[in-house]
This record gives structure tokens, C-alpha cells and sequence, in this order.
């Protein structure tokens, strides 16, 4: 019985011995065991076969310290995993850093085995499975770049990076290449700016740099640039308002001529030649209508001061530079009102005898009293010739002498009684 019993322990012992040894077996092949230590995976199962037939055979003390020994082994393996993990980790880094995608991905595989609760492992899986495009997109990416063609280049270099931002060479790549990229689409920017400028095409230039700094928003260039193309387009403007004022001048249209050099000065208030243009048309603008006054209204030189003025305005018409052919053929008037403004004209009024006549403004003289026909002489101007007559409604007669117009007849009678 005691020996009976002893068998039954060892058969028991066994039998859970075993069944730890079998577990950490079994999670060791989970974590890849026949790829990291084939040679002890082999040993432990022969070892193994050997202690199932010793307990088979009913020799439960021997499969009993069997058993321990494998659970030994395997836990002795167990404990190593954080080292074969260390190791299978610093191998998958090197060949994904050499570029050697198959070794990478077999490495990283075997990683995600040992350790698969472990999320970062999965994520290096599939950058190495992505190696092969990524290091196919740089090597087509270096190809476009040797044949100049940067913006494939920049394209396929982007594509790299966004299927792996963190491979260094993709990031270093792509670095240099947009940096070429954009010193090279800068200075084709520049110079179309400063090609349309040459051109006066201003708002293609205006563009052009504007994109220029759009791409190196720091760079001063640009800004000169667009300042350029603002005083250019001044410049323009002022030369094109200013042949616009010299055909106003020409035309001796001084209203517009004013106008265009006030609009320059607006512009620059330092051009000489827009100050000295303003200037000259005021003053024309001026003479013209102290000349169209006189001209509309030859009457008022009957008075002195008028007269005088006129002629002072004759003086200076004639001393105008030209251009001056309009007013100078106004100046003929003029001087013809001028020479003949002194030279009377017969004027003749009629009356009834029992009216009595006077002329305006022309004191003793004109105090004709009751007439019935008179002849005086007036000078070229406007005249009013007034009638009174006791119980009858006064008569008034308002009357322009100009020389060389037929000689006036006025009929002066009060007839209408109150």
C-alpha cells in the first residue's frame, strides 16, 4: 500500500509538473521560439517525448523528475524573452535602417510575436512593409532631380513622406529639395515681374511678385519689387496725363489743361512742369473771360474804368506766347470795340411837345425837356430815356448803341392818361 501510494503522488506530481511545462511551452512556440532558438525548442521536445514514455510505462518517479527538468528549461527560456526581445528589436531597427525591407519585416514579425500586446510593434511592421515603396519613391524622387525636374521630384518625395513621415531620408530629401524648389520658383517669379515691368505690363508684374512673395514671405525683394511696379505705374500714368495736357495746351482748351495738371499734381505735387502748366491755363481761363465779358457785353465800356481795362487787357493779349490763336482772334474784336467805343452815334427822339424827355445818367445834357424831334450824339453803351407828362403814365425806353448798327429813331410821348 505504501509503495501504491508513493506511485500515486509521483503520478500526480507528473502529471502537474506537465502540465506547467506544457503551458510555457506552448506560449514560448506562441512567441516564436522555433525562429529565435530552434536548437533549444528541438532538445526540450525530445526531452518531452522521452518523459511522456517514461509515464507511460507507469515510471511516474523518473517521468516526475523528467518533467521538473523540462519546466526548468522552459521557464529558464521564459525568463529570457526580455533579452531575445531586446535583441530581435535591435535587429529589426538595423536592417529597417539599412533598407533592407525583407530582413525588417521577417525581424518585426517576430517582434510582434514575442511581444504582441506591445502596439508600437505593429506600427514598425508596417513601416517596413512600406520600405519597398517609400525607398522606390526616394531613388525616382533622386533620378527627377538629376534630370532637373524638381517639381516630380518635390511630388515624389511628398508621397514618400506622407507613407513614412518618419524615415530620415524622406524628411531630409524632401527638405532640400523644396528649399531648391522654392529658391528656384522665386527667382522665375522675380524675373517675370521685372520682365513684365520692362513691358509695362503692370499687372502681370504686380502678379509675379506677388507670388514671389507668397514663396519667401520674409525676403524683401518682393516688396521693392511691387514698390517698383506702383512708382512705374504712377510714372505711366503722369506721362500719359501729361501728353493729355499738352493737347488740351495746344488746343487751348484751358478748362481741361487745368484740370489734367491739377489731377498730376494730385499725384506729385513736385513736378515743376504740372505746377507751371496750372499756372499757365489759370491765367489764360482767366484772360479768356475778362475777354468773353467784354466781348458779350460791349456796352459797358461806355464807362471809363471799363474802357481802360480793356485796353490794358488788349496789351496783354498781345503779348501772349503762344499758344494763342483762338484769343488772338478775339483780340480783333476787342480792339475794334476798343477804337470805335469814343466815336458818337446820332440818335434821334421823337416826341409830342407836351412830354418831358430826359436821358439817364447824362446830367444837363441830358435834360431834353418837351421836344418834338431831337437829334443828339451818344457814345457806343446802353441808354435810358425817360418820359413825363402831368396826369399821364410815364414812358421809359431802354436803348444799346452799337457802332455800325442802323441809326436808332426812338419814339418818346406819354399819351396814356391816368
Amino acid at each position: 500500500p505504501i509503495e501504491a501510494a508513493q506511485l500515486a503522488v509521483f503520478q500526480k506530481d507528473s502529471a502537474v509538473t506537465a502540465e506547467s511545462f506544457l503551458r510555457i511551452l506552448l506560449d514560448l512556440e506562441d512567441r516564436g521560439i522555433a525562429q529565435w532558438d530552434a536548437e533549444s525548442l528541438e532538445r526540450i521536445n525530445k526531452s518531452a517525448a522521452q518523459a511522456d514514455e517514461l509515464f507511460k510505462q507507469d515510471q511516474y518517479q523518473q517521468a516526475m523528475l523528467a518533467y521538473r527538468e523540462l519546466l526548468g528549461a522552459v521557464t529558464e527560456l521564459q525568463n529570457k524573452l526580455p533579452i531575445i526581445l531586446e535583441q530581435q528589436i535591435k535587429r529589426a531597427e538595423t536592417a529597417f535602417n539599412d533598407g533592407n525591407a525583407i530582413q525588417a519585416q521577417i525581424a518585426w514579425k517576430l517582434v510582434s510575436q514575442i511581444q504582441p500586446e506591445q502596439s508600437s510593434h505593429s506600427i514598425q511592421l508596417a513601416r517596413a512593409e512600406q520600405l519597398p515603396q517609400v525607398l522606390s519613391l526616394i531613388e525616382s524622387a533622386l533620378e527627377a532631380d538629376q534630370q532637373g525636374n524638381l517639381t516630380q521630384a518635390v511630388a515624389d518625395l511628398k508621397r514618400a513622406y506622407n507613407l513614412d513621415p518618419e524615415w530620415p531620408a524622406a524628411r531630409q530629401q524632401l527638405d532640400r529639395l523644396q528649399k531648391e524648389l522654392a529658391n528656384r520658383n522665386f527667382n522665375i517669379a522675380m524675373s517675370n515681374g521685372f520682365d513684365a515691368l520692362t513691358a509695362k505690363q503692370y499687372s502681370e508684374a504686380d502678379q509675379a511678385f506677388s507670388q514671389a512673395a507668397a514663396i519667401k514671405p520674409s525676403n524683401t525683394a518682393p516688396t521693392d519689387g511691387l514698390q517698383q511696379v506702383i512708382i512705374a505705374r504712377k510714372q505711366a500714368l503722369i506721362a500719359s496725363k501729361q501728353t493729355s495736357a499738352e493737347t488740351a495746351v495746344s488746343d487751348e482748351n484751358w478748362l481741361q489743361a487745368a484740370t489734367i495738371f491739377e489731377s498730376i499734381l494730385n499725384l506729385d505735387d513736385t513736378l515743376l512742369f504740372a505746377d507751371a502748366g496750372l499756372k499757365l491755363a489759370q491765367s489764360r481761363i482767366e484772360v479768356q473771360k475778362r475777354l468773353t465779358d467784354l466781348l458779350a457785353n460791349p456796352a459797358s465800356l461806355q464807362q471809363d474804368p471799363m474802357l481802360a481795362d480793356a485796353k490794358l487787357l488788349a496789351i496783354e493779349l498781345s503779348r501772349l506766347t503762344p499758344p494763342r490763336d483762338r484769343i488772338q482772334a478775339s483780340l480783333s474784336q476787342l480792339t475794334r470795340l476798343i477804337s470805335v467805343a469814343r466815336i458818337p452815334i446820332p440818335v434821334t427822339i421823337e416826341s409830342n411837345n407836351r412830354t418831358n424827355v430826359s436821358i439817364l445818367r447824362l446830367g444837363e445834357q441830358g435834360r431834353l425837356g418837351l421836344i418834338n424831334k431831337q437829334t443828339l450824339s451818344l457814345i457806343p453803351g446802353r441808354y435810358v430815356i425817360i418820359g413825363k407828362r402831368r396826369g399821364y403814365r410815364d414812358i421809359r425806353r431802354e436803348i444799346t448803341l452799337t457802332y455800325g448798327s442802323p441809326k436808332p429813331v426812338v419814339e418818346v410821348s406819354c399819351e396814356e392818361a391816368i
